[in-house]
């Protein structure tokens, strides 16, 4: 289905332009490539999160721990995901002892990246979802809190199993493979990943990553 949806997307767009490509209006053919454009942004991301789940299967995923100002980067993150979901507000609060990190830049930025945005898109717009950073001597926390639609707890257990989508998030789009690729990204940092939810409330996802 999640494939699905942008190839009929693209095809048809395809069709119009080769049927009246000629007669469109400028702003009329800015938007029909626009929209190719999307679809096609859309099946690429599809397509590498399918790919580095079999990367991780194969054990084939490469982890490349580097320095990282933690602080800058995670304003970053926050930066690309705000501008997607410009209604909600992102409330970082950096508490960790440190400015700087030995951190895969890449596979930290997938995992807060997903876990941001679902915060945002599982939220009532123009409301606040919380950040937070926190260091201590031997572990790196960070915390993800939404004020949305929650989950239900039948579906708390599986929901870091490939394809696994929570029952009340199927109007949303997705494949149900952005946490399962976290939680392999974290363990690339020996670290851990857990979620409490209630209905109606909100969610809470803790990132814990050893330093030790």
């Amino acid at each position: 289905h999640e494939f699905r949806n942008p190839l009929n997307s693209i095809s048809g767009m395809a069709q119009i332009l080769e049927a009246y490509g000629d007669n469109l209006k400028p702003e009329k053919k800015k938007e029909v490539l626009q929209q190719l454009q999307r679809n096609v942004t859309k099946m690429t991301n599809l397509l590498n999160d399918v790919l580095l789940v079999s990367q991780k299967d194969m054990d084939k995923l490469q982890f490349n721990p580097a320095p990282v100002k933690l602080a800058a980067f995670c304003r970053s993150v926050i930066g690309e995901v705000q501008s997607a979901f410009k209604q909600t507000t992102i409330n970082f609060d950096y508490q960790a002892e440190k400015q700087e990190f030995n951190l895969d830049r890449h596979l930290l930025d997938c995992v807060l990246t997903n876990l941001l945005s679902n915060a945002c898109k599982y939220s009532p717009e123009a409301e606040i979802v919380d950040f937070e950073v926190s260091s201590q001597a031997e572990k790196l926390t960070f915390i993800v809190r939404d004020r949305g639609i929650g989950i239900p707890a039948v579906d708390l257990p599986y929901l870091f199993d490939s394809f696994y989508r929570a029952s009340n998030s199927l109007r949303q789009q997705g494949t149900g493979l952005g946490l399962a690729i976290a939680k392999n990204y974290i363990e690339q940092h020996q670290g851990t990943i857990s979620v409490s939810s209630e209905l109606g409330v909100g969610t809470v996802f803790t990132v814990i990553i050893s330093l030790s």
